[in-house]
């Protein structure tokens, strides 16, 4: 009779257990979660940038068709956009017109672009400073009685860009 230690299987010892695949398994997946932002670059940034801003133009749209003669506008300057209640009609934010108010913060609605991580956000006709909506959701802005082509906006980041359209006679932002 011999004494010692039984000998493996050599089926069995030659493979990995269980618990050692899924420890590789969890370091791979933890390493792809913080590569995969890098590889991405800007186009995750560019992304949810634009789904904000559409967001944001849908928001003055909605307030627009809910409180039925107030005239709310979205307004662009060189770094950052807004909405506002326009009450004298001229398109122009004066000092004693309120801002809305951001349902996410309860302050006033304000968006720089370095906040949404954009180099720069360029409309197209480049002449417009504001948008408006009546209240059927139809986009109001210089020169939309002629124009049928819509806003385009081109939000910029390094090199890459994404186009967001404004349909004139919808509305519809995609």
């Amino acid at each position: 009779m011999k004494c010692g230690i039984a000998r493996p299987d050599p089926i069995f010892s030659t493979g990995f257990t269980l618990i050692e695949l899924i420890m590789v398994i969890l370091v791979m997946g933890i390493l792809a979660m913080v590569a995969a932002p890098r590889f991405a670059g800007h186009s995750m940034e560019l992304s949810g940038a634009a789904k904000k801003l559409a967001m944001d133009i849908r928001y003055c749209q909605e307030l627009n068709m809910i409180r039925q003669g107030e005239d709310w506008r979205l307004g662009f300057a060189a770094d950052h956009y807004y909405i506002w209640w326009d009450k004298n009609h001229d398109e122009a934010k004066d000092a004693a017109e309120p801002y809305a108010v951001d349902p996410v913060g309860q302050v006033d609605y304000q968006v720089t672009l370095n906040s949404m991580h954009l180099d720069s956000l360029n409309l197209n006709p480049a002449e417009i400073s504001s948008i408006g909506f009546s209240g059927q959701g139809k986009p109001i802005y210089s020169g939309s009685d002629d124009d049928y082509s819509g806003i385009d906006f081109t939000l910029i980041k390094g090199s890459e860009q994404v186009i967001l359209h404004l349909e004139s006679v919808t509305g519809n932002v995609f």
